[in-house]
């Protein structure tokens, strides 16, 4: 179950399932100062004791942190629910395919992967085949400078990717 309310900024604390990239940050950064925040957007959050850990939304996070928003929407979900399951439901549920989808799942892949230890428990974790987390992980595995070379290739290209055709589920 999630519910829906107004956080401070505060209060949320990064739980970097996804690699933070620089790049990405500046875009939004870019874009929030030129448009404002936007909070059809909303972080998804889990409680924590302390605040709320970000499970969704940890680019968002830093330039909020950064530009000095104090207070932003968010989903909260059961404080005993899934980071991961949800992470990758949020993913999915996103508004339109992003070019970096399948980069951003391989490394929630390889943080499942360090998590359980197996190939096969993962891929049951997920309901996913074992080929099918073998390839994400190895997606993961790449040099990093391969995986700069992917991430600026997005980001310079966006004009051109899918993300400007499509239209919202």
């Amino acid at each position: 179950m999630q519910t829906a309310q107004i956080v401070q900024v505060k209060a949320l604390h990064p739980l970097d399932l996804r690699e933070i990239v620089p790049a990405r940050l500046e875009s939004l950064k870019n874009s929030i100062q030129k448009h404002g925040y936007i909070p059809a957007y909303a972080l998804i959050v889990q409680p924590n004791g302390s605040g709320y850990n970000v499970i969704d939304g940890n680019h968002r996070l830093r330039v909020l942190l950064d530009i000095g928003i104090p207070a932003v929407p968010a989903l909260v979900v059961d404080r005993d629910a899934d980071p991961v399951d949800i992470a990758l439901e949020a993913q999915g549920a996103a508004e339109g395919v992003q070019p970096w989808d399948f980069l951003d799942r391989a490394f929630l892949v390889k943080w499942l992967y360090k998590q359980l230890g197996m190939q096969e428990k993962v891929a049951e974790k997920l309901g996913w085949s074992q080929p099918k987390v073998s390839d994400y992980r190895q997606i993961a595995d790449l040099l990093p400078s391969i995986i700069t070379i992917i991430r600026n290739s997005v980001i310079n290209e966006t004009e051109d990717t899918v993300i400007n055709g499509l239209s919202p589920r």
